[in-house]
């Protein structure tokens, strides 16, 4: 995706965050940088991890936009 400012859990650049956000986090889960998918590890702290989790939840049917 281009978006020029954080997109939260939104992780496919379509608008929503739902399943198909939660499984681009899942094929990422407990990786290692660096994501081919920049947005997986929302937190920033370098671990796709139950935290981008907790955000990816509480984000969910919303944009994703860190409002």
């Amino acid at each position: 995706s281009s978006s020029s400012g954080p997109q939260g859990a939104n992780f496919n650049g379509d608008g929503v965050v739902n399943s198909i956000d939660f499984s681009i986090m899942l094929s990422f889960w407990q990786t290692s940088p660096p994501f081919s998918n920049q947005y997986v590890d929302i937190n920033g702290d370098g671990q796709v991890n139950s935290v981008d989790f907790s955000i990816l939840l509480s984000q969910w049917g919303t944009s994703g936009e860190n409002l």
